[in-house]
């Protein structure tokens, strides 16, 4: 697997109790913490290459001309659609990491973008938690 191509795609969330469950990154709109959810509306993500600064922007194909509707990680733990914000996705065991920018202060650790409770949040370590009910991510193509 190589580094994710530009284009639209369903975003499934990789349970490691159950690798076929159907949860799918679900937006609720700008400002609002990103859900995962079965397959229905406001799951068509846009994923283009933030080349300047080494990885991606993701963000809801039906909000693409808003300037604050895309994914991004917060520092009280919660995963929004907000301001432009880059994100690195990594191939890993057949699916993809996601990971916010690295940040000083734990050691450099990458901020783990991961599903808890049926919501998006981030975990800072090295070592994806595992209070992450999943980090592993599928990119379909839509």
């Amino acid at each position: 697997m190589t580094s994710l191509a530009p284009g639209q795609y369903l975003i499934r969330a990789v349970s490691q109790k159950d690798p076929s469950s159907d949860l799918f990154a679900t937006h609720q709109g700008p400002g609002n913490q990103v859900e995962v959810a079965p397959k229905g509306s406001g799951q068509v993500w846009e994923v283009t290459p933030a080349s300047d600064q080494g990885g991606h922007n993701i963000r809801p194909i039906e909000l693409n001309n808003l300037d604050s509707a895309y994914l991004r990680n917060m520092m009280n733990g919660t995963v929004i659609l907000g301001d432009r914000q880059f994100l690195r996705v990594n191939a890993q065991d057949g699916y993809y990491t996601i990971w916010g920018p690295y940040r000083g202060g734990t050691y450099g650790a990458p901020d783990w973008i991961g599903v808890v409770d049926g919501k998006l949040v981030q975990r800072t370590q090295h070592d994806p938690p595992p209070s992450l009910d999943s980090y592993l991510w599928e990119f379909i193509p839509a």
